[in-house]
Parts: structure tokens; sequence; C-alpha cells
């Protein structure tokens, strides 16, 4: 590989395990960074192996959920899967002897950042507000609509689709508008097909025997009491919210913990350093209006995968 790229080894920087010292600072990185040179430098990790990490899923049974611009799933496992239909990624773990899935989608949170900007501007601009204030108020409109959001379905497609479909030519699409439709109506929409799209990424962990007892909810959706609970009413599994939405880097700085023994391990660092302040039960007189609801969704894309 190294020959075909035209590299040699010795251009490449040594491989080690995530949590082990590296060394202390060099004198041009101390007086670039204006910390001590006794600082030392820690191995660190991929951003959804520290995040999940950070987030306290530091055994099996349980997987992390991060709806940020996209939504990013990791769940451990103790030996490598393989997807014979190359539909998700296996990863080395940093946590040891582990390595973990990644099924990953390009759209959440970005959609509904998206609706916000293109349809609630002008509420922006009158009353002259932040607009970090609109994500709560839109959750206020969405949660006056019911469940199954009045037989309104959307593909969040947006930018393509990844985990299970693949798909870069694939959509965005609304399904189901009528008179009687509202802008609540597509707000509970997007909300909705995100859950739809973290429940179909859950069965297929679960179809390469990796269970799923609890989601592990983090990055800014998890702000949402909302969205917590429509995920888990679709997933019929409890979401809990973690203390910190930065998990990424408490993940990194229980590395650090770690290396230095601070910690004996990192279950001790997660006992020390994380809290689980939410806990989301799921609904289960909703399971059958949801279950409906996504079927439809697989169906609606089923159905227009040949137009994209």
């Amino acid at each position: 590989m190294l020959k075909f790229i035209g590299i040699s080894a010795s251009q490449l920087p040594e491989i080690r395990n995530s949590g082990q010292i590296v060394s202390e600072l060099t004198d041009q990185a101390a007086k670039a960074t204006g910390l001590a040179k006794s600082t030392l430098v820690v191995t660190g990790a991929l951003d959804q192996a520290a995040s999940t990490i950070g987030a306290g899923n530091t055994g099996f049974g349980l997987m992390t959920e991060s709806t940020g611009s996209t939504l990013a799933i990791c769940a451990n496992i103790s030996q490598p899967v393989f997807d014979p239909q190359r539909r998700i990624p296996c990863h080395f773990h940093a946590i040891p002897g582990a390595y973990f899935l990644l099924p990953w989608c390009q759209t959440a949170g970005m959609v509904y950042k998206w609706f916000r900007n293109e349809f609630y501007h002008n509420l922006k601009d009158i009353n002259n507000l932040d607009v970090s204030v609109l994500y709560p108020f839109m959750d206020e409109e969405a949660a006056r609509i019911p469940p199954g959001c009045d037989g309104l379905l959307m593909l969040p497609h947006l930018a393509g689709a990844f985990t299970p479909e693949s798909n870069p030519k694939a959509r965005g699409v609304y399904f189901g508008i009528s008179l009687q439709t509202t802008r609540a109506h597509f707000i509970r929409a997007i909300l909705e097909s995100v859950a739809f799209m973290l429940k179909r990424n859950i069965g297929l962990l679960e179809e390469l025997g990796t269970p799923v007892t609890e989601i592990r909810s983090i990055g800014g959706g998890a702000k949402s009491l909302l969205w917590n609970q429509i995920k888990a009413d679709v997933c019929q599994k409890p979401v809990v919210t973690v203390q910190t939405t930065e998990t990424t880097s408490l993940g990194a700085a229980m590395l650090a913990g770690w290396a230095l023994k601070i910690h004996d391990n990192l279950e001790a660092a997660a006992a020390k350093m994380i809290h689980l302040p939410g806990r989301t039960e799921p609904n289960p007189h909703l399971a059958a209006i949801y279950t409906t609801g996504y079927e439809k969704y697989i169906h609606l894309y089923q159905a227009l995968e040949p137009l994209f």
C-alpha cells in the first residue's frame, strides 16, 4: 500500500493505543501554545469514540446517538463485526479490547436548522430574537401536533442518504400534505423522520447481532425534551441524556486521566466524571402508531428510490 501511494513507513507516525502518554511538549510546541514544557501529550481517539466514552458508554448493550448536524451512532462490540452488505463501518475502539460499529446519516439536526433558517427568519427579524431561541419555540409548535403527525411523513435526506441506504442521490421529501397541514406539522415530521432513521439503524445493529437496551443521547438535539421523547417512543427504548453536550472533549479528558493514572480505568473515570440527569421512558401506548409510521417511512423511500 505504501509503495502504491509513493511514501515510506518512516513518513508515518508510530501507532499507539488511545490513552497512552506520548511525551512532554517540545520546545516549539510549548512556545506556540504557552503551555509548560512539562505538559504531557496523551493519545486521543476518533471523535465518535471519544464521544461515546464521554457519554459513559464504556461497556456493551447500550449505544450513543449524537444528533448534531448529522446523526452518528456508536455501538460498542467485543469482536469485529463485518456487514457482508457493507452498509456499516466497523472501527477499532479507544476502549481496550473493544471495537465499535458506526452507522451515520448525513442530515439530522442540519434539517432542523435548514427549516429554521428558511421558514422562521422573518420571526427572528421582526422580534429581534437570538436565533438560538427559535428552537424551543419550534419544539413548542411541534408538541401541539399528535404523534404520527396526522399522516405527514418526511424523508430527511437533504444531502443524500448513507447508513443503511448508501444513496448519495437521495433527496428530502414531504409526503401526505393536505389543506389541514400546518407549519407545526412540518416541524414535527422532521423530528419523527430523524427518529425513524435512528430506529432503522438500531434495527441494522440488532440484525448484525448487537442488541441495544438503552440509547445515550448527546449533541445539540439532546437538549430537546420533545425530540428525546419522540426517539424513545419510536424506538421503544429509554433515552438517557448526559449533563454535558461536549462529550467528545470529556471523553478525551477521561483518556488523559486514565493515562496519568488519576483513574484506574475508563469505568472508574466515568463513575467520577459523568452525570446522567435525564431519562426518558418510551410510551408503550404509542408503539402501534409509530410502527405504522415507520413502515410507511420505509415504503416511501423504497417507492421513490428509482426516481432519485
